[in-house]
């Protein structure tokens, strides 16, 4: 019997249905297959690399185990030496080394005893009964370096280690004191710098000129002061302070009247208006060069000396009082997370449109005339505040010098000659749109100061007028210990343009 038209219909959705299970069956499994291989060729890459791993593994245990023996060997080989233990930690102390003449600094000693030692003869060579006095007399001609003093006898370190332990308890030196001593003096390269582009300023004197010597030159790149960078329509609306009026441009007139009124007390006000208006200033009260550079300045504006030129700590005075209370009224108004801020804080303050003034190069400046064209057109750098003090442009000066133990001494010098030319300085200055200050008084005229912008004469006041005492955080203290019965150095700079 034939099926009803029902039944074939019947028919045909079931055969339908089971062909649409077995097609979504089938496609499960595709998936389902394709996902186990993937992670059939994860589970053979995580083999692979754990076998990676444990051959790195195998070979560092042996690098260990090996380098441990080495290190035992090299100990025993040192602690053999006929050197008392007390003697060598005094000298590490000082930041040098005492060895016997026959002691043989084995290969792979760690660097910080081994290369003082390497390509150099004895700074000293002293007798076994040698007393302090001579001691003390030939550490001196060995510049206080981290020096290597040999004896001229072994097997008779007694006498020379009470000796020199009595000149080390007598002078201690300061860390950066030792750095500079470990360097070559370089008097010959900075008198010919100095005849061909003027004298150096007080700053570059109270850092590179130690015990009568030139220990280090001013490097051009990357030295620097860091003045006021003020957004100029800011100023205007806020504060009705016209910046590029106060310190004009080239060619243009200064207001000699807005420049005395520019003070710590109107540099206070304009912050507080800045403040109110939405746009505050962007000084970082952390523990990074910007923020102490301009904290320093601030201190020195007011007389406040953290250390004195003899080395003693005069904290504690009314000019710190003073200029506390005046911090905290500037605190206030100043961004909340400022205690936390690097050094590239500030400049993003100011690169985005949201700080006034900064207290920094121009390097914020050639950031924002890359990232932000409009911001940095509304820039102008100029002179730092006056305070009761004096107005103090805080400054950060690197220094270029020759190591003592160096083979190449007088190729390093030849380079550094060449650096120290006009024609040098004048290609740093531009390469860095104006950053870097040199150190002498006849390389401040370059014409990229002028020329650079926009907007036009932007920085043409970033170099530091005659009335500004440029000055480094912590000055006037002295730069390292005085030897025995002589007298604390004298802090150069006093006053005037540094």
């Amino acid at each position: 019997m034939g099926r009803t038209e029902d039944e074939r219909r019947q028919a045909d959705a079931a055969h339908a249905e089971a062909k649409g299970a077995i097609d979504a069956l089938t496609h499960r499994l595709q998936q389902t297959e394709q996902e186990l291989a993937g992670a059939q060729q994860a589970l053979d890459a995580s083999r692979e690399e754990r076998e990676a791993a444990s051959k790195a593994l195998n070979e560092s245990e042996s690098r260990v185990r090996e380098l441990s023996g080495r290190s035992q060997e090299l100990r025993a080989q040192l602690s053999g030496q006929d050197v008392p233990a007390a003697l060598r930690g005094l000298i590490r102390e000082r930041g040098g080394l005492w060895v016997d003449e026959q002691l043989q600094v084995p290969e792979g000693l760690e660097s910080a005893v081994a290369d003082p030692l390497r390509g150099r003869a004895a700074d000293a060579r002293m007798p076994p009964d040698a007393g302090p006095d001579a001691w003390r007399e030939a550490m001196a001609q060995a510049a206080d370096a981290p020096i290597a003093l040999y004896a001229e006898q072994a097997g008779a370190p007694t006498a020379v280690s009470e000796s020199l332990a009595a000149v080390l308890q007598l002078d201690a030196g300061h860390p950066l004191y030792r750095m500079f001593s470990a360097v070559a003096l370089v008097d010959d390269i900075m008198h010919a710098a100095i005849k061909h582009n003027g004298g150096t300023y007080p700053i570059v004197e109270y850092l590179a000129h130690q015990k009568g010597h030139w220990v280090a030159a001013p490097a051009v790149t990357g030295s620097q002061v860091k003045p006021p960078c003020a957004r100029i329509s800011m100023f205007k609306k806020f504060a009705d302070l016209d910046v590029p009026k106060m310190y004009a441009g080239p060619g243009g007139h200064s207001d000699k009247k807005l420049q005395d009124e520019w003070t710590w007390d109107k540099f206070v006000e304009v912050a507080e208006k800045c403040y109110k208006g939405g746009h505050p200033f962007g000084l970082g009260l952390s523990q990074t060069t910007d923020c102490v550079d301009w904290v320093g300045a601030l201190f020195h504006a007011y007389g406040a000396e953290l250390v004195n030129a003899k080395g003693e700590v005069t904290v504690n005075s009314d000019h710190t009082k003073r200029v506390l209370e005046y911090g905290q009224r500037l605190v206030k108004v100043l961004p909340k997370d400022v205690i936390a801020w690097d050094d590239a804080s500030n400049n993003k303050c100011l690169i985005s449109g949201q700080g006034s003034l900064i207290m920094n190069p121009p390097s914020a400046w050639s950031v924002a005339k890359r990232d932000n064209p409009s911001v940095a057109a509304d820039c102008w750098t100029f002179a730092s505040p006056k305070g009761p003090k004096g107005r103090y442009a805080p400054a950060l000066p690197f220094f270029w010098a020759v190591w003592k133990f160096s083979p190449n001494k007088s190729a390093a010098k030849s380079l550094l000659a060449h650096l120290l030319t006009r024609h040098s300085a004048e290609r740093f200055v531009a390469a860095s749109n104006g950053y870097d200050i040199p150190g002498f008084k006849g390389l401040r005229n370059f014409k990229t100061w002028a020329e650079v912008e926009p907007p036009k004469g932007t920085v043409y006041n970033y170099p530091p007028t005659p009335d500004q005492i440029v000055m480094v955080a912590g000055a006037p203290a002295p730069m390292g210990a005085p030897a025995a019965g002589a007298p604390a150095p004298a802090a150069k700079p006093a006053g005037g343009q540094g």
